[in-house]
């Protein structure tokens, strides 16, 4: 793994914790609301899970040194070069 896609996976983790403490923090501030609680655990819940299992893939590089996957390109994403 070249430097640059180690340091890809250090924010990928870092921005999956934050997305995580958002889910809590958002859970916990309408913990008035029953049916607030029911919608944050039905759709942030999933895209969450999904977040944790997409920034923890590693894939080995190809012949060329290119990266199949490695994890979500937040920069990409975004529009962000």
């Amino acid at each position: 793994m070249t430097e640059q896609s180690l340091e890809l996976f250090k924010r990928n983790k870092l921005m999956v914790k934050l997305l995580w403490g958002c889910l809590v923090l958002g859970i916990g501030a309408s913990y008035s609301s029953m049916d607030t609680i029911i919608t944050l655990l039905i759709y942030g819940l999933p895209v969450a899970v999904i977040c944790s299992v997409l920034a923890r893939m590693r894939r080995a590089t190809d012949r060329y040194g290119r990266n199949d996957l490695c994890g979500i390109d937040y920069r990409t994403i975004c529009g962000f070069r």
